[in-house]
């Protein structure tokens, strides 16, 4: 069974960092440096979390597979 953690909402910056709008009860859990996450669709995934911050009330990520902006752009809505 899989579940939606969060998801991938506009760029912020050029080094590839995303909002999310997080979808589950346990982010810091879910969303951990490290954790691995399955995508929908699948050709965008798995995505693996390397840095979270929080700014201004949202959280922000930066996957091990995307290091810029285009890349952060074509993960919108996964």
């Amino acid at each position: 069974m899989q579940l939606t953690v969060a998801i991938i909402g506009a760029p912020h910056g050029l080094k590839g960092e995303v909002r999310l709008d997080v979808r589950t009860d346990s982010p810091d859990k879910r969303l951990a440096v490290g954790s691995m996450l399955e995508t929908e669709p699948p050709e965008f995934g798995p995505l693996t979390v390397e840095r979270t911050r929080t700014h201004k009330g949202s959280l922000h990520v930066i996957f091990e597979e995307c290091h810029d902006r285009s890349g952060a752009e074509a993960l919108a809505g996964t």
